[in-house]
Formats: C-alpha cells, sequence, structure tokens
C-alpha cells in the first residue's frame, strides 16, 4: 500500500492512496480466518468452520470491513508523516476521489485539523489583582448577619409588646378607599419587624402590639407601588 501526504494549508492536507488488490485479498482473508473461529453456520461445528465456506457467505461484508482496516491504516500512515496526531483531526477524513480498477483502489483523501492559536500579548490585558482588605468589623456583621438569616425562631415566652427585631405572625387585609384590593390580604405571614419589606409605616404601626390584638394602620401608597393602581 502506497500513501503519500501533503499539507496543502495550515489546518488541510491530502493523502494520496493506492492499495493494490493483493493486499485488500489478504486483508479479506486474514478476516475469514478469524470469523471461522467464532462465526456460526450449518453443518459445522463451533469453531470448525472452513474459510472458504465464510469467504462464500460472507465475501461482500469481509471485503467492505478490509477496506475500511486498510484505509484505517493509510490515515494513520499519512499523519505520521504529516507529523500530526488524530487527537487533531476535526472530523473524519473524507474521500476527494475514489476509484476502483481490477481489484485495485486509488484514492485522495481530505484530512482537516485543529487550527493552531498563538496568544500573545494577553498578559498585557489581565489587570492587578489586588487582595480586598476586609476589617474585623465587617466580618462580625456579616457573620450576625448570617447567624440572624439562618436561626430559628422562638416564641416569645412572656406576653410583652412588639418591638423592632421581632418575627411577628399576623393576618391583615389592605383597603383603598375603604376598598379591600387584590394581593392586599394573607394569613399567617410572618414578618421581621424593622425590616422594612412593607409599606413604610406598616411596621413602624406595629411595633407596641400585643398578642391577639388588632388594629388599623393607615399608610401612604408610593406612587411606583402598584397595588395602589
Amino acid at each position: 500500500m502506497e500513501v503519500k501526504a501533503k499539507q496543502l494549508d495550515s489546518v488541510n492536507a491530502t493523502a494520496s492512496v493506492k492499495i493494490p488488490s493483493g493486499i485488500i485479498k489478504n486483508e479479506v482473508e486474514n478476516l475469514a480466518k478469524k470469523a471461522s473461529k467464532s462465526v456460526k453456520m450449518d453443518g459445522f461445528r463451533p469453531g470448525k468452520v472452513p474459510v472458504s465456506a465464510v469467504l462464500k457467505r460472507y465475501e461482500r461484508e469481509l471485503t467492505q470491513d478490509a477496506e475500511q482496516n486498510l484505509f484505517k491504516s493509510a490515515v494513520n500512515s499519512a499523519l505520521q508523516e504529516l507529523k500530526k496526531e488524530s487527537k487533531e483531526l476535526v472530523g473524519e477524513p473524507y474521500f476527494e476521489k475514489f476509484d476502483r480498477k481490477d481489484g485495485e483502489i486509488i484514492a485522495e483523501l481530505i484530512l482537516s485539523f485543529k487550527p493552531e492559536i498563538k496568544l500573545e500579548g494577553y498578559e498585557k490585558l489581565i489587570p492587578e489583582y489586588q487582595t480586598p482588605k476586609v476589617s474585623k468589623k465587617e466580618i462580625d456583621e456579616k457573620k450576625d448577619e448570617l447567624l440572624k438569616r439562618f436561626a430559628t425562631p422562638e416564641a416569645i415566652k412572656t406576653k410583652r409588646a412588639l418591638k423592632e427585631g421581632d418575627f411577628a405572625k399576623f393576618d391583615f387585609e389592605g383597603f383603598v378607599d375603604d376598598k379591600a384590593f387584590e394581593g392586599g390580604k394573607a394569613e399567617n405571614y410572618v414578618l421581621e419587624i424593622g425590616s422594612k419589606q412593607f409599606i413604610p409605616g406598616f411596621e413602624d404601626g406595629m411595633i407596641g402590639m400585643k398578642i391577639g390584638e388588632e388594629k388599623d394602620i393607615k399608610v401612604t401608597f408610593p406612587k411606583e407601588y402598584g397595588a395602589a393602581h
């Protein structure tokens, strides 16, 4: 088998391949010998099937496999000649030309490779990194915030008034011009007093309330507050 490789440009190359009929025949016979040890055929014991019988029944399939093996070998030879590795290939090599005459195959394959990219000057684009400085006060504040966020609330044992920092569970219903509005009602709602999650003035109005107490709290909706519309 003859293989001649030629680099066309930085990412493409050709491989001219010539496979004589004798080499194809030998490869077919080798595959038939291997198959005869495992193939099952009526009239023969396992492992005792004659090579001639295998060739007669599976000649077409064996020839296809043989040619495929030989072209794989041809590609490997081309890669060696080009000083390339198979991992550099992009996709599978494909036929630019394929002729068969008197059992001999003459073909030309196109091989494509990954482009080689040289990175230069990128070091200048990377800004200088400065380790951030964090004070002990900032660390303590963050720790307190995390502890507070993941802490398990405990019920207040004494019947004292609600104060800032407490969590309250309550029912509420909002009205605008004495009319209930959509989204302004909830039950068993949990709110941290002082978190400023509600309309300004609402949480301040709850401070001082006791368990079971009901209260009307008047607030002014901000202009951008959607529920007011």
